[in-house]
């Protein structure tokens, strides 16, 4: 059974304008429920529901991220001697500011840009 939606807008209490209403959008994208495509004008109160979904949605592969960023980080510093994971075998360690390479033991440091200028 379809429902259907009548014209009625709560903010004139009476008929909607339509075109004439600046609320009224157009919005195009992917609908977050079933992935069909979307292209029409409603009301931008209308549209609330759907873009919530997105929004939710967007939200949760952002976090998804972040824990996985954080899960290797937290990985490579679990790492035994300070040696880094998945060294790759005959290839040199990256070379410091200093111009001495690094060996697999040494702690992580942090390098600086020789183009930057402090400014104190």
């Amino acid at each position: 059974m379809r429902l259907d939606q009548g014209t009625f807008c709560p903010l004139i209490k009476g008929n909607c304008k339509m075109l004439e209403c600046s609320w009224f959008t157009q919005v195009r994208g992917l609908d977050p429920q079933t992935g069909k495509e979307v292209d029409e004008f409603q009301c931008a109160v209308k549209w609330m529901p759907m873009l919530i979904l997105e929004v939710a949605r967007e939200t949760r592969q952002g976090a998804a991220a972040t824990e996985s960023f954080r899960n290797e980080v937290v990985r490579r510093a679990d790492a035994p001697n300070g040696k880094r994971p998945q060294q790759i075998e005959g290839r040199q360690p990256r070379p410091s500011s200093s111009g001495e390479a690094l060996r697999g033991d040494q702690q992580y440091q942090l390098f600086r840009d020789p183009g930057f200028e402090d400014a104190r």
